[in-house]
């Protein structure tokens, strides 16, 4: 009887539950996001406070199919440690293929390589392409400049070992999404400035790029998915000490930079309800003021993430085949010598 009436009792505080959270639904997920993304947005963000930053391997098994084979290594680093990462390549080994540093997302504070097959193996049937993906140390473990050493010291890898990898050097490729187009962004500057390597071609989707976090976007935002509270809180624990500082260099944070002539050719996309909507029109537009290539597309309706999060989706369909369409167009025509040193 007990037990009867508990369950009883129950069952208001359940109906007044499911109610709180489609209204919730109701207002998250409102007519400004594609209908197609709304679900899987809302879901995806009652999950996003949760950090489950992989460490070690990950507990991931090295996935593969007929077309790519995921290859473990452990290279050594400018400190000495052994980092890994995963190369991604055909199955169907071919010379010259585009060398193509893939850098994973996550707000530098989660993620890991492992995550990144489906989007690998998409460049890989795309073009010849061995893709190499990092596992950078995360910012709960090592802010700035863990992070950006350890895919720099990738990139370096990739140059120095061409010939192991069965890449042209001469095709060095760096993209990645998020965190990981943040990164991808940094290295080029970073690259440019130094000179130790050049890059044939840039792909930072919906970058993560400005730690000021002062345009339109990014003040107020409440977005699905990434909104302004996760976006401060990311970059606090990204740049330690030098948050909110005057000191953060712009391979740190790159649209702190003023001078983007010379950089490699560049394709990004962004949805318009995304924080990072005017940075990466702010960023596009500063490539194009100083003369160089870009190719850049708006998803109305999308907020961050959504080609990962909905890849079904009409709208992400779309965004996932145009990048593929940029990409082997990048493969066919962007190539650069590399310096002698």
């Amino acid at each position: 009887m007990k037990k009867s009436v508990k369950f009883i009792l129950a069952i208001p505080s359940a109906i007044v539950l499911l109610l709180l959270l489609a209204l919730s639904y109701i207002h998250l997920t409102n007519l400004e996001v594609d209908r197609q993304l709304r679900l899987r947005g809302f879901i995806t963000d009652r999950f996003m406070d949760m950090d489950i930053a992989a460490g070690g391997n990950g507990g991931f098994t090295l996935r593969a199919c007929d077309i790519v084979i995921t290859e473990e290594r452990f290279i050594e680093t400018r400190d000495g440690r052994q980092m890994r990462v995963l190369v991604f390549r055909p199955a169907s080994r071919q010379p010259n293929a585009t060398g193509f540093l893939w850098i994973h997302g996550g707000g530098f504070r989660v993620g890991a390589p492992d995550l990144e097959f489906d989007i690998a193996r998409q460049f890989i049937q795309t073009a010849n392409t061995v893709v190499v993906s990092p596992q950078y140390r995360l910012s709960p473990q090592a802010p700035f400049p863990a992070a950006f050493n350890d895919v720099y010291d990738t990139l370096l890898w990739m140059k120095n070992n061409a010939s192991y990898l069965g890449v042209n050097p001469e095709q060095l490729f760096v993209g990645g999404g998020s965190a990981g187009g943040g990164l991808a962004a940094s290295v080029a500057l970073y690259a440019r400035d130094s000179g130790d390597v050049n890059i044939a071609f840039l792909m930072p989707l919906y970058p993560m790029i400005n730690d000021m976090m002062n345009t339109p976007s990014a003040i107020g935002n409440t977005a699905l998915v990434w909104n302004s509270r996760r976006n401060y809180e990311a970059w606090k624990l990204y740049l330690g000490d030098l948050f909110l500082s005057r000191h953060v260099p712009t391979h740190a944070a790159p649209a702190r930079e003023t001078d983007f002539s010379n950089l490699p050719p560049t394709y990004t996309f962004v949805g318009d309800l995304d924080p990072f909507f005017c940075d990466t029109i702010a960023f596009v537009n500063n490539l194009r003021a100083d003369g160089v290539w870009v190719q850049f597309d708006i998803y109305r309706g999308a907020f961050h993430g959504f080609d990962i999060i909905a890849p079904n989706a009409r709208i992400s369909r779309e965004a996932i085949g145009r990048t593929l369409e940029v990409f082997r167009y990048a493969t066919e025509n962007f190539f650069v010598a590399q310096n002698e040193h």
